[in-house]
């Protein structure tokens, strides 16, 4: 019969020692595959705010000529600027300053939230023929002369160091959403013919040829948008984003309206990568919370989507208020102190708040690797293999 010396010994220090790498290796995956969940599918929102309702907006003028069919509204600075309605038709109100005014700046706000979220994976110049998923894609100077194709649900931003020209399609399959769907144009942009998808919100001026189909939002900064027999057309989209006060303008008819019922908030957040603290937020139609960066709230109960804001670590202290005839039920306030997100912390994704009554927060804040896996646990098992090794 083989015998093999000390063999009961070595059998216990490898089960320890596997037991031991089992365990911190399962705490470790937990909390990888909760905070690098974004990146998988990114759900970036954007909050256009009072300019969601805008087809069009152009803030030194809008001109249409012929029969252009606009969904939402048109605003412009000067009522005497905005011209060819009619013939044109307008689905929601033609809205000059001072009412325009919080629409144009919230545009502007969209504006320098899609400049944050860069710079993105390069791309481009020519669009024309590429298939992409979600994500922030840096383009440069934009041409689309035939077709490009946006493959899957999520958040597609295209930031362009210039101008945007295009004359062809934009294809949109496996759940890929006009509402999630936005065009940076640091310049200019002239669509002169085909299908075109997703909010443009260009710094200076929009061009539509001749019978141009958009099935987004023209938002020009600073110029003028022209408009030639064109259909803009949507996009209708449910969920949030971060609003902030709309401006007093005539509501779009069909614009969904907080019901009644109780209301509820939830607010998680996680470190990811880059440094930045990822916080998603999900309520009621018509609650907002405060202290978050901008105000947050949505038109339409979010369900199962989250209204995604990027902040620097630190302290935040957020509350949610309700809409006329609602209360909110569970929590409607809470903190958020997370003073670093960096290589050294694991913080995987947490709910936070605090009862309406106050208390402790429904969950601590940041988990360093030392209590994702107790230390009582890790003492024992290096107490084992101390031993088994002085044998």
């Amino acid at each position: 019969m083989l015998h093999i010396p000390n063999f009961a010994r070595i059998a216990t220090r490898l089960v320890v020692f596997v037991l031991f790498v089992a365990l911190v290796s399962m705490a470790a995956g937990i909390s990888f595959q909760v905070s690098a969940a974004p990146f998988a599918a990114p759900q970036r929102a954007l909050g256009l705010g009072a300019a969601g309702s805008y087809s069009v907006l152009g803030k030194a003028g809008v001109t249409n000529a012929g029969n252009s069919v606009l969904s939402g509204n048109v605003g412009a600075d000067e009522l005497g600027s905005i011209t060819g309605f009619p013939p044109g038709s307008v689905g929601g109100s033609i809205v000059s300053a001072p009412a325009v005014n919080g629409a144009e700046a919230d545009a502007q706000a969209a504006y320098l939230a899609l400049t944050a979220m860069g710079p993105g994976s390069t791309i481009g110049p020519n669009l024309t023929g590429l298939t992409h998923h979600p994500g922030v894609y840096s383009v440069g100077d934009a041409l689309l002369p035939g077709e490009l194709t946006l493959d899957g649900k999520g958040t597609y931003i295209f930031l362009m160091s210039s101008g945007l020209t295009s004359s062809g399609d934009v294809n949109l399959i496996n759940g890929a959403n006009p509402c999630n769907v936005f065009w940076q144009v640091t310049s200019s942009a002239a669509l002169t013919g085909g299908s075109f998808v997703g909010t443009i919100i260009a710094d200076t001026s929009i061009t539509l040829g001749d019978g141009v189909d958009l099935n987004g939002r023209a938002l020009a900064l600073t110029g003028n948008v022209t408009l030639i027999n064109d259909s803009i057309h949507g996009p209708s989209c449910g969920g949030g984003g971060v609003v902030p006060t709309p401006a007093p303008v005539t509501p779009v008819p069909g614009t969904p309206q907080p019901g009644g019922g109780p209301a509820h908030v939830g607010v998680v957040y996680a470190c990811l990568t880059d440094g930045r603290l990822e916080v998603r937020v999900g309520l009621s139609a018509g609650v907002t919370v405060s202290g978050l960066g901008p105000d947050i709230t949505s038109a339409v109960d979010t369900g199962n989507d989250r209204i995604f804001v990027y902040l620097s670590p630190g302290h935040y202290e957020w509350n949610a208020t309700p809409p006329a005839g609602k209360s909110l039920l569970d929590v409607d306030h809470g903190v958020i102190d997370v003073p670093i997100c960096g290589s050294g912390t694991v913080v995987v994704e947490k709910v936070v708040g605090l009862p309406k009554t106050g208390g402790a927060p429904l969950q601590s804040d940041i988990y360093p690797w030392s209590s994702i896996l107790p230390a009582s646990i890790i003492a024992a098992l290096m107490a084992i293999l101390s031993n088994q090794a002085s044998r």
